[in-house]
């Protein structure tokens, strides 16, 4: 089975917005309990100076949250190229304009669909993008899914 895609920068941040709040929403709970723990043992003295400091808090963590995808971004650049991927029982092969690499799915440790994407996790912790307008049809998507379930379930065996 072949594919043909480019990513873009929205799939990165779907891909982003889906590990933070379905892999990893511990991420999310530290903030809130640090926030309420200031805002409850702080003594405002009036509305305003509470609203200043949600104001604040608020802002600082989008804008540290911000930073960090921005500096993810410039580690993915390269990401964003036009990738040709042919898919067999034993490996993934891709070709793009910086060369051609093959994966074997025993890199991979775990699959996770949404309705958009399927993302590869790599043992190492990385992961594989692949978005489902790649495919040419819906039962292309289904043989894909299928071929994946298998040789993962395969190499957890082995």
């Amino acid at each position: 089975m072949t594919i043909s895609y480019q990513l873009t920068k929205k799939d990165y941040l779907n891909f982003y917005r889906h590990y933070i709040f379905s892999e990893n929403p511990g991420v999310l709970l530290l903030p809130v309990v640090v926030f309420f723990l200031i805002f409850k043992s702080s003594d405002f003295d009036s509305n305003l100076s509470s609203l200043i400091f949600v104001g604040i808090f608020g802002g600082l963590l989008v804008y540290l949250f911000w930073i960090r995808v921005g500096k993810q971004f410039e580690n993915v650049k390269k990401a964003f190229v036009h990738l040709d991927m042919n898919f067999s029982e034993s490996c993934w092969f891709i070709k793009s304009e910086y060369g051609e690499s093959t994966i074997n799915w025993s890199s991979f440790n775990k699959m996770f669909e949404t309705k958009q994407y399927f993302y590869f996790r790599f043992h190492s912790g990385l992961s594989y993008i692949i978005p489902k307008r790649a495919f040419l049809s819906e039962r292309q998507q289904n043989e894909f899914r299928l071929l994946a379930i298998q040789c993962m379930e395969k190499n957890k065996v082995a």
